[in-house]
């Protein structure tokens, strides 16, 4: 599992890397923020990604206070879940496929 979901002080459930996300994706983006994989993962710009993610799992969004990127969060177990079983769907591809040698 390359992601998983937790849940935050406020009852939603946001995503999560996993170390094993990191042990693949860390030689790649030494340089770059990783949670720019969500949007390329799906091959969409971000706005279009987060559109989507909106629509198809009910994401609800919010900046981040610390640093700089949007925060997905889900009030919905389930919403995220499906979601973070997609990502780790397309992650897995990708590894498989020798993306990250």
């Amino acid at each position: 599992m390359y992601f998983k979901i937790e849940q935050d002080e406020n009852k939603n459930y946001e995503v999560k890397m996993t170390e094993k996300f990191y042990e693949y994706a860390f030689p790649f983006y030494k340089k770059d923020s990783y949670f720019n994989i969500f949007y390329r993962l799906f091959n969409l710009f971000p706005k279009d990604f987060y559109h989507y993610v909106g629509v198809q799992y009910h994401a609800q969004f919010q900046k981040s206070k610390y640093i700089r990127y949007v925060k997905m969060l889900f009030k919905v177990e389930k919403d995220a879940k499906d979601f973070c079983k997609e990502l780790n769907r397309r992650f897995h591809y990708c590894v498989m496929r020798g993306d990250f040698n």
